[in-house]
């Protein structure tokens, strides 16, 4: 391998978060400029927001189940 496996996840996890971070900016942009398909987006991205956090909170130990 390339890359240590445990370095090669933190870089997987990291990348979500920063996709989900410019995803969100983009949308605001483009929702603000007036764009309907933005808008559409919005609560697709909401759904993959809440996913991450949760995620995130598993991952952290504050959720289980």
């Amino acid at each position: 391998a390339i890359v240590d496996a445990k370095t090669a996840g933190c870089l997987a996890r990291y990348s979500k978060f920063i996709i989900s971070g410019v995803g969100t900016v983009l949308i605001e942009f483009f929702a603000i400029r007036g764009y309907v398909r933005a808008l559409w987006l919005i609560t697709i991205w909401m759904v993959l927001i809440v996913w991450l956090l949760g995620a995130l909170m598993f991952v952290c130990g504050k959720l289980w189940g």
